[in-house]
């Protein structure tokens, strides 16, 4: 019982709270019918707004697109002009690429017009080498045949009458049948002389015993005043053989001229001596044939001391000869070598060819693609210029519209207000006029952000 007041009086602040949201809600009904009349009454009165905002929104469109369409074709233009698209400047690298694999080309091509000048330049020399070399072999060769013609002449003149006599190299001075003796008191005749002096020194004995019975008259005694006997023999032995000796002698010294290779020594006594030692055939370094036939009978000679004497072995002319052999040599080297390098520099310039080629097809074919690329966007600038035409409108059009568009907005807007506001201050029943203005002030707010 106590609680009871306390309870009722609970009850009773319950009821008058719900009397008064009853009553608030009621207000709330009130001003939402309101609010939808007045929004209903905007709708039907304002469609004149409602088309200038939807052309106001079309303007500003038109006026974006118009805007990216040109900067779209702002850009094309500028691409196809410059060359700045990605075709364009793949045209341009393959143009470079081109230049580069055209001058390492034209560089290749320069060393190997070099390589092969030079190489030219070589094989000239080393033809003019190859001449020289031969005229002078042609000129050994001649001298040969002269030598082996002099040579000839001192067999004519000299050794076949030697011959004709009876003399050659085989003959032995000393034969016992048919040469010198070597002991010319061993022979028969030599008996002869002495048997002839004895018996003169008889003689001249038994002569002097009539000589002596008249030396009163005639002193004929001198005539058998003769030498000793074994002397005159011994002295006429000696004699003979002397001059034996010197004849065979002579004759041995006159033999030699029966040798054409007299004088040589021992290195050439023969024609097989000359050719294994001195002419040595296929050696440069070779004398020509016939020299060493020369020496015993034109040594004396000018052209034998002033000119055939350089061809001998290790002489003046032959180093000469040796000289251009070397040369050959050299040459022939460096031929080698220049022909090796034109090898190389032709393999480099047939890679370079084949870059080349590359090039020239990686850039013909980017040409093509940028031409087709640049039709294309030269078409889309002839599309967009068209699509302005088409539509008639300039950017002063639309801003134009865009203004007129703002204007019916705007008018509407200050009907709207003036409508508004009477309704409202008809309206006005359960709600208080500050909350309805602020409520029309956002609508306000809310048509300005629009």
């Amino acid at each position: 019982k106590a609680q009871l007041p306390k309870l009722q009086e609970e009850v009773s602040r319950e009821q008058l709270a719900h009397d008064h949201c009853k009553n608030q809600w009621e207000t709330l009904q009130e001003f939402k019918k309101s609010i939808e009349d007045l929004l209903k009454d905007y709708t039907e009165k304002h469609s004149a707004m409602r088309d200038a905002l939807w052309a106001l929104e079309q303007a500003k469109q038109e006026l974006l697109n118009a805007q990216v369409e040109l900067a779209d074709q702002q850009k094309v233009a500028d691409d196809v002009i410059n060359g700045l698209t990605p075709l364009a400047q793949a045209s341009k690298q393959a143009k470079i690429d081109l230049e580069a694999a055209t001058q390492q080309q034209k560089d290749v091509s320069e060393k190997l017009q070099k390589a092969s000048d030079e190489t030219e330049g070589l094989r000239t020399d080393l033809e003019k080498i190859r001449q020289a070399d031969q005229i002078a072999t042609d000129i050994k060769q001649r001298l040969s045949t002269l030598l082996l013609t002099i040579d000839a002449h001192h067999d004519a003149a000299i050794r076949e009458p030697l011959r004709r006599f009876g003399l050659s190299e085989e003959t032995d001075l000393f034969d016992p049948h048919i040469g010198f003796s070597k002991d010319v008191t061993a022979t028969d005749v030599f008996t002869d002389v002495a048997d002839g002096v004895a018996g003169l020194h008889v003689t001249c004995k038994q002569a002097m015993v009539n000589f002596n019975k008249i030396t009163a008259d005639v002193d004929l005694t001198p005539l058998c005043d003769l030498p000793e006997e074994h002397t005159t023999v011994r002295m006429l032995g000696e004699a003979v053989q002397k001059r034996s000796d010197r004849i065979a002698e002579d004759l041995e010294k006159v033999k030699t001229w029966l040798d054409p290779y007299k004088g040589n020594g021992g290195k050439c006594r023969n024609a097989q001596d000359e050719n294994d030692n001195y002419v040595m055939p296929g050696n440069p370094l070779g004398e020509p044939l016939g020299l060493r036939r020369m020496v015993a009978l034109q040594a004396s000679t000018h052209f034998w001391s002033e000119y055939v004497a350089h061809w001998k072995k290790k002489g003046r002319f032959l180093e000469l000869l040796n000289g251009i052999q070397s040369v050959i040599t050299g040459l022939d080297s460096r031929i080698s070598e220049a022909t090796k390098l034109v090898g190389q520099i032709a393999e480099e310039l047939q890679l370079a060819d084949q870059e080349f080629l590359r090039a020239t097809n990686a850039y013909t074919a980017a040409e093509q693609e940028k031409d087709l690329e640049k039709q294309t966007e030269l078409q889309k600038l002839k599309d967009l210029q068209a699509a302005l035409e088409q539509r008639g409108l300039t950017l002063e059009d639309l801003k134009q519209r865009f203004e007129e568009a703002r204007l019916a907005v705007q008018k509407a807007k200050e009907r709207l207000e003036a409508e508004h506001a009477s309704k409202v201050a008809e309206a006005n029943a359960g709600s208080s006029l500050e909350v309805q203005q602020e409520h029309i002030r956002r609508l306000d707010v809310g048509f300005h952000k629009i």
